[in-house]
């Protein structure tokens, strides 16, 4: 009953904090976000686990998956990022994202499937927030992963929705309005050392946009370049 009552005063007290602190709202979110994914990560039973791990043990071993991650967007189309991804240009916006994910299908043959929803802060424009969820497929058969444990994985399918379009996105889409529902597709590697599969450094393109024109014809969204870190339990 008091956690029921409290979020009025509760939300309130955040505001005056950050007031009397002189933080912007965006910094107050992104350090609100970093200590929420702290608290997560030592609130996992992984981390009683620590050190009792099979040896054997690999990202298969955790069914749940905690990540965090910064990007920052590109000025190069989806495409040309991949082509060359030592020579992208960046812009000022900037994005965090928080998600989790869980391992839903083993595929065999080194294929698994994850299903992943996500918060993230668009830390431009006045700041807005994006609400997703992936479907992941992952591989991870690779020949030195004995030495540095790695996966691929790609979003081919999930939901991104916006609460603002940003001015970019209206100025790529036809209609000059934009939408503030998209598609992701979003590819990413991970690279773990085999004594500690449970923590992974992350690479990832988190990019949006209409699906060859499907939604309201639009082809180009937004891309970000990101890396992060991810926390298997």
């Amino acid at each position: 009953m008091i956690l029921v009552n409290a979020p009025p005063v509760f939300l309130r007290t955040l505001s005056d904090e950050r007031e009397e602190m002189g933080v912007s709202g965006e910094g107050y979110m992104m350090k609100n976000l970093l200590c929420c994914f702290i608290l997560m990560v030592f609130m996992t039973p992984a981390a009683a686990q620590e050190g009792r791990l099979p040896s054997d043990a690999t990202h298969h071993t955790f069914k749940n998956t905690l990540s965090i991650y910064y990007g920052r967007r590109s000025q190069q189309w989806f495409s040309q990022i991949i082509k060359n991804p030592f020579a992208v240009d960046f812009l000022d916006d900037e994005i965090l994202t928080v998600a989790y994910a869980r391992e839903v299908l083993v595929l065999g043959s080194g294929f698994s499937v994850e299903l992943e929803g996500y918060i993230s802060r668009h830390m431009y424009e006045g700041g807005f927030v994006e609400l997703g969820g992936n479907l992941f497929f992952r591989f991870d058969r690779f020949p030195w992963n004995k030495y540095l444990h790695t996966t691929f994985g790609l979003s081919v399918l999930g939901p991104s929705y916006v609460t603002q379009v940003s001015e970019r996105e209206r100025r790529n889409a036809p209609d000059g309005v934009g939408s503030k529902f998209l598609n992701n597709f979003m590819p990413e590697l991970t690279f773990s050392l085999p004594s500690h599969p449970e923590w992974a450094l992350m690479l990832r393109i988190h990019h949006r946009s209409g699906v060859f024109h499907l939604i309201k014809n639009i082809t180009v969204g937004s891309n970000f370049v990101a890396i992060g870190l991810k926390r298997r339990f």
